[in-house]
């Protein structure tokens, strides 16, 4: 409610207005995909023929769907919050030394290629997170509880990946396109086999990022927190794996579970908080900054 009133007392700017208001369709619009959400799993019919045990279970397009946008929800809060704050202290600083040393290290290409990964990095954790929910919502973690083998082999057969039982109506003459689709979304051999590459992706991606920003010469040239940040996302990417792996290996138990997702939003506020440090000063910091900014 207070948006609409300070775009009327143009308390904020433009692109300011535009990005609150936009948060807060996504949090309406987050409330109308939980209910659609919960909608999907109160099917009586649905619920006798698939889940005889009378417990109801939601679609996982739709699980995903809510996840994805309540992490897009707190991620951009987080980076707006985050941005406000470092463009009030860029200009309570003013043009001190301080302030045109860290200005000039964001104007840098190192800094750019840098925000470049951060932001790649950012949109990986997201996806995997994402899988996580395909994993979640067809219990596929209750399947091949081993790491790093799957009933012995690093990939499972072609055949349990790419099963034609997944195609509606089932057939072994469907369309490769349709093969395929419907085993990444709804085979749980495969989306667990997804997750676990995106999972192993984003580790190791984490880890390649922080040893990239702490190398000797790059790291003089990116701004402190940025290198702090990138060595939070690693270990916080070990730590995640080393959840993740628990809750397959023990069965999927609600605490490790849990433990494990949460882990995920923890992984996300990093990597925002990597970009954030990366930000170069608003329009609003700039008037302030003069003489300082390059």
């Amino acid at each position: 409610m207070p948006i609409p009133y300070f775009i009327a007392r143009r308390r904020l700017s433009r692109r300011a207005g535009i990005a609150y208001a936009g948060l807060a369709g996504l949090i309406g619009g987050q409330g109308a995909l939980g209910w659609y959400m919960v909608k999907s799993g109160l099917d009586e019919q649905l619920i006798a023929e698939a889940n005889p045990s009378g417990v109801p279970r939601v679609s996982q397009y739709r699980l995903a769907a809510h996840l994805g946008m309540a992490f897009a929800v707190y991620a951009g809060c987080l980076r707006l919050a985050l941005g406000i704050g470092r463009d009030a202290k860029a200009a309570h600083g003013g043009p001190q030394a301080w302030v045109r040393l860290g200005l000039a290290k964001l104007g840098s290409p190192t800094a750019a290629r840098a925000r470049m990964l951060v932001t790649g990095m950012t949109g990986l954790v997201f996806l995997t997170a994402v899988s996580g929910a395909f994993v979640a919502g067809l219990d596929a973690g209750l399947l091949y509880n081993t790491f790093p083998l799957m009933d012995g082999r690093l990939i499972p057969p072609t055949e349990e990946l790419f099963s034609p039982a997944y195609v509606r109506p089932p057939s072994s003459a469907a369309s490769v396109g349709a093969l395929v689709r419907r085993n990444v979304f709804e085979n749980p051999t495969t989306v667990q086999f997804d997750h676990r590459v995106l999972a192993t992706t984003t580790w190791v991606s984490a880890v390649a990022l922080a040893a990239y920003a702490s190398r000797g010469r790059i790291a003089t040239m990116l701004p402190r927190s940025t290198v702090l940040w990138t060595r939070s996302i690693a270990a916080m990417a070990t730590l995640q794996a080393a959840l993740g792996i628990s809750t397959l290996v023990y069965l999927v138990p609600v605490p490790l579970a849990a433990s494990h997702q949460a882990g995920s939003l923890v992984l996300l506020s990093l990597c925002v908080a990597a970009g954030a440090s990366l930000r170069r000063p608003g329009l609003a910091a700039r008037r302030w900054l003069v003489g300082a900014w390059p």
